[in-house]
């Protein structure tokens, strides 16, 4: 299936939309095959070639499973403002910590 997906994209380079999808299903094939680096090389791929979507949630989650919870961040925060009103979106906003700033108590010029 690998060597098929990829000369599909050699031969369908030009038809965007297509070539996102099947570098979708190259990600979640390796992701089942349990190679979590190729897995995200071609969710990447996806993301760079169709835009955000399907592809950034994948990474999203792949990255905090893996343990890097900057990039799962950015990435969910992507999906918040890119794909607002979907239920990837409401995934997103549970996922994102948001943490507020402590209070600083005013300081007195007079000492």
């Amino acid at each position: 299936a690998i060597k098929e997906y990829g000369t599909f994209v050699n031969q369908y380079s030009n038809k965007i939309f297509l070539v996102g999808l099947v570098y979708q299903r190259l990600g979640y094939l390796y992701t089942m095959l349990g190679k979590q680096a190729d897995a995200i090389k071609a969710f990447k791929q996806s993301e760079a070639v169709a835009g955000p979507g399907v592809a950034t949630v994948e990474l999203a989650r792949l990255y905090e499973v893996s343990g890097n919870i900057p990039d799962s961040q950015k990435k969910y925060k992507m999906v918040m403002s890119k794909l607002g009103g979907t239920s990837w979106s409401t995934e997103a906003i549970g996922k994102v910590q948001t943490i507020a700033p402590v209070p600083q108590p005013a300081e007195n010029p007079g000492k």
